[in-house]
This record gives structure tokens, C-alpha cells and sequence, in this order.
């Protein structure tokens, strides 16, 4: 995750590889003179890259994406710019046998040029995978024979995945799944080999550290139950008070459950650690729903300030106008700015429509719904904005021919944060209104809104 590493992952290049010129480049190096001809200087050139990236870059670990196959310079590149190499190899008869004659050269007395404690590491990659007993003792004893005949203390292996071959790309996480090769773990396993020898125990403790709060927020991520994302969260964050994303989890599930307080806790201590707008939005919400408007406008007043254009922020703004108790007058002076800067908003006249829905100024609701449903005739709540109109001007029709258009547009009721349940209660044991909630599958988020 590289949001959560402190430090960049450099990537070098060896050029444009899409341009005709590269290969032409490419293609006319000698590498005959550049490193066997008398006073030749490939060696240097090579030691003079590994000394600048060595002190340019300063990286803890670098990783170099050699030519695939056997080259009349791969052997001395290898050696000169590696402390230590990874050879990958399918599982055919050429395979092997480059492999191995790659693996003797680099043993080979005559290379004194190669350090006489470089480390060779062997991958068996693309094995099919199989969880049958059989079909896993057939492959065990493969990697025993190869380490016999590569003269190899171990092996890694690298299985096939469909998803891989067809998609670039693996799951990566401490997860195990039956029928799928746990690559993220296989992956891990020669990182580990590679790098164990260089840390030291405080370092490596630290990196399993990490790898333990990978795995609790893995299962987090996945957990359908808050009180399970809670306890898994809750461990992260006493291995690292910092995780940002834990706090982001955990705060987002206490609001789920409408535990404010504690949503608040962890989306202000996440505002501590960064200053990404969606934080401080989440502030702001949950200091509202906690009536601290005071504290909530002076936080998204600092927003607005910095991002003035911040359409969120802009909407927010008004809305906790309406629901601190302000007047209309207030609100409409903030409805013409904003308006100014979103003058095509069909959310921002259903706003205004609630507004004066809520003053009882009726004509003025419906006028500034039509008005939103020209801008946008699928913006679902303005249908309930009507709907909820309807149902407290005494037209039961309405009310019903509204709210469905609403469900039509895949309204879920618990969307609305600010539903006026009062007016829903009045209907909820009629005939019509079960029908209708059961027709549009809203029959669990319903009796959950008004029990």
C-alpha cells in the first residue's frame, strides 16, 4: 500500500521501450568491446551506475529487472550490480537447464570479478496448483530433485493463477483460500528469505508488526458485523495509534451504528494526521449530529477558507444553517453564492425546496423541486422531497405517486438522514404502503427507520 508507506519506491526506467529508437539504441551496443576488449570500460560504467544510485538514492533494498534468458553479459552484470540474485524459472526442460548452466557459470572459479559471497535464490514459478494429496506430493518431490540437481539448500515456488495470467493481477493479503494459490503468502515467504539477513531484529520486528496490522485490517475490510470491524480495528490501532486507515474504518463504523462520540474521536484524531478535506467533512458531521454546531461551523468555515469552491463544504455549510435554527434570510444569502459558483445544481434547489418545506411555505418547496427535476429528472430524493409535501398538505395520492417514484430510482428510505419520520408512522399499517415497500425490496430498511 503505497498510501501507507512513508517512503517512495523509485522506479529507473531503462528507457521508452514503445520507441523504434530505443531498439535502435539498444541494438547497436557492442557489448563485446564495451566489456572483453582490452581496456575496455563496461566494468567501470557498470560500478560507477551502482556507486551513484548507491549514493544519489540511498535505497535500502534495490531491485533490478535483468534480460530475460542468458546473454553474453548477463553473468557480469549480475554479479557487478547484485549482492544477491533471484532466478525465476517455469517448470520446462529449457527452463531448467538455462537455469542451471546460469547457476554454475555464477559459482565458477573463473568469474573472479563476481563477489565470492553472492547468494543465488531459485523460484519455480507458474506450478499449478492443487490442494489433492496426490497431486501436492508429486510437486514436493519435483523441488526435491531440483535442489539435488541445481544444488540448491531451498527452493521457492511460485504458483499459476488464472487471475494472474488473465488480469495482471493478485490478491495480496494473509488470507488463505482453499482453491486459490495463496501467491500473497508465496510472495512473502521469498521476500522474507532475501531480506531477513540484512535486519536486524528490532527491524524485523517492526516489519511483522506491520504485516500483523495487514492482516487485522484485512479481515476488517471483510467484516459484515461493526462490532467485528470494531475489535479488529481497536487491535490496530493499539499496535499503531497512527493507522490512518483503522481510524478511518472504525470511525466510519461508530457512525454506521450512531455512536457519534466515538465516530468523532477517531475522524478528530485522523484530522490531526491529515488534512484531506473528506476528514474534515466527517468532523463535521458527527460534531453535528452531536449538536456542537459552534464547534462544527468554525471547523468548516477554516475548510472553506482554504477551498472556497469545495462543493461538499458549500452544501454542508447550508444545510447545518437549516438544521442549527438559522433564518431563511441566512439561508438564502448562502443559497445565492453558492449558486453562483454551481449554478446548474438540481441538489442544491432540492436543499432550498426542504427549506421552505420545512417553514410550511409550500408553493416555494414545489417550485424549487420542479426546478431540480428539470436539472436532473433521476435525483431520486427530490421525489421524496414531494412526496413528504404531499403527505402533509393531505394528498395521500400524491404522497404515493411520489414515493414511488423515488423507489423507482433506487432510493433506499435510510439514504436520508433527515427523514420527518412523523409523516412515514401515519402510513406505515396501510395496505398500500407495505405493498409498496415490499414491491421495491425496502421492507428491512423501513422497520429498522421506524421501529
Amino acid at each position: 500500500n503505497l498510501k501507507r508507506n512513508s517512503k517512495p519506491i523509485h522506479l529507473i526506467a531503462a528507457g521508452n521501450s514503445t520507441s523504434p529508437e530505443y531498439w535502435k539504441k539498444l541494438g547497436s551496443i557492442n557489448w563485446q568491446n564495451l566489456f572483453y576488449k582490452p581496456h575496455s570500460q563496461g566494468v567501470n560504467f557498470i560500478l560507477s551506475i551502482r556507486k551513484q544510485i548507491e549514493e544519489e538514492l540511498k535505497p535500502d533494498f534495490l531491485l533490478i529487472d535483468s534480460r530475460t534468458g542468458i546473454s553474453d553479459i548477463s553473468t557480469l552484470t549480475l554479479g557487478l550490480l547484485a549482492n544477491e540474485i533471484v532466478i525465476v524459472s517455469a517448470k520446462n526442460k529449457e527452463n531448467l537447464q538455462g537455469s542451471g548452466q546460469l547457476i554454475r557459470s555464477l559459482r565458477s572459479p573463473k568469474n573472479a570479478h563476481l563477489p565470492p559471497d553472492l547468494k543465488i535464490h531459485f523460484v519455480l514459478s507458474r506450478i499449478p496448483y492443487s490442494i489433492n494429496p496426490a497431486q501436492r506430493g508429486k510437486e514436493i518431490e519435483f523441488v526435491e530433485q531440483q535442489k539435488k540437481e541445481l544444488d540448491m539448500a531451498q527452493i521457492h515456488v511460485i504458483h499459476s493463477d488464472p487471475a494472474l495470467e488473465w488480469e495482471e493481477e493478485i490478491l495480496i493479503g494473509k488470507t488463505v483460500e482453499t482453491l486459490r494459490p495463496p501467491l500473497g503468502l508465496e510472495y512473502l515467504a521469498l521476500f522474507e528469505t532475501i531480506i531477513h539477513p540484512h535486519l536486524t531484529d528490532k527491524v524485523f520486528k517492526s516489519f511483522e508488526k506491520i504485516q500483523e496490522v495487514e492482516t487485522l485490517l484485512n479481515r476488517a475490510r471483510l467484516a459484515q458485523d461493526s462490532a467485528e470491524v470494531i475489535e479488529l480495528t481497536t487491535k490496530v490501532l493499539k499496535i499503531d495509534k497512527h493507522d490512518t486507515e483503522a481510524l478511518e474504518l472504525r470511525g466510519n463504523t461508530y457512525r454506521a451504528i450512531k455512536n457519534y462520540e466515538k465516530a468523532y474521536n477517531d475522524f478528530a484524531t485522523l484530522a490531526k494526521l491529515t488534512d484531506e478535506s473528506e476528514v474534515i467533512l466527517d468532523v463535521v458531521f458527527t460534531l453535528v449530529k452531536l449538536e456542537n454546531f459552534r464547534e462544527a461551523f468554525k471547523i468548516l468555515d477554516e475548510l472553506l477558507i482554504r477551498e472556497p469552491a469545495n462543493y461538499i463544504a458549500n452544501r454542508r455549510r447550508y444545510t447545518m444553517l437549516h438544521d442549527s435554527g438559522a433564518s431563511i434570510e441566512e439561508g438564502e444569502a448562502l443559497f445565492e453564492k453558492i449558486r453562483k459558483l454551481f449554478p446548474n445544481d438540481a441538489i442544491l434547489y432540492n436543499d432550498r425546496a426542504y427549506w421552505f418545506f420545512t417553514l410550511n411555505r409550500f408553493d416555494e418547496a414545489v417550485e424549487n423541486a420542479n426546478i431540480a427535476l428539470k436539472l436532473d429528472p433521476t435525483l431520486n430524493y427530490v421525489y421524496t422531497t414531494l412526496a413528504e409535501i404531499e403527505a402533509t398538505r393531505g394528498n395521500d395520492d400524491g404522497f404515493y405517486r411520489n414515493l414511488e417514484l423515488s423507489l423507482s430510482f433506487k432510493l433506499k428510505l435510510t439514504d436520508n438522514s433527515v427523514l420527518p419520520l412523523d409523516i412515514y408512522r401515519k402510513y406505515k399499517d396501510e395496505p398500500r404502503f407495505l405493498n409498496l415497500i415490499k414491491k421495491y425490496n425496502v421492507e428491512f430498511e423501513f422497520k429498522e427507520l421506524l421501529r
